[in-house]
Formats: C-alpha cells, structure tokens, sequence
C-alpha cells in the first residue's frame, strides 16, 4: 500500500491484529529487511512495516537526505 506525505509516496504494510506497533528499517534497508520480526509479532500485534523516503518502494527525495533528516 502507498500514502502520499508531503508529495510523495510512501509504502507500507500493515499485518496482524492488536497493539500498534511500528517496525522502522536500517539504513540502506527497507521494509523486507524487518519482515521476520513481523512474522513473529503479527499474531498477537498489529504490525506497521514501513519503506523510508528513498528506500524499497517509497520515492526517492528531491534532494539529498541526511541523517538529521530522518530523525
């Protein structure tokens, strides 16, 4: 699934049902990358796996990002 945020695409997954909990990939990772560890929460939480700006599926930034950026 994508959303749309401050222009541009985000995509996300949504698995289980529950507490929210929200799963965030490394750097130069994306949301495949924390798929086991839903697997292991999405029977008893609702799991959000989200792909950051510039990375898997979400799109890329207009300009460079840092760190900063994404804190």
């Amino acid at each position: 699934m994508q959303v749309k945020v401050n222009g541009y695409k985000i995509n996300y997954e949504i698995e289980g049902e529950g507490y929210p909990v929200v799963l965030l990939h490394g750097w130069l990772a994306d949301l495949e990358t924390m798929r086991p560890i839903a697997d292991g929460l999405k029977d008893h939480f609702k799991v959000y796996l989200i792909d950051l700006l510039g990375f898997g599926r979400s799109d890329l930034p207009k300009e460079p990002l840092n760190s900063n950026d994404f804190g």
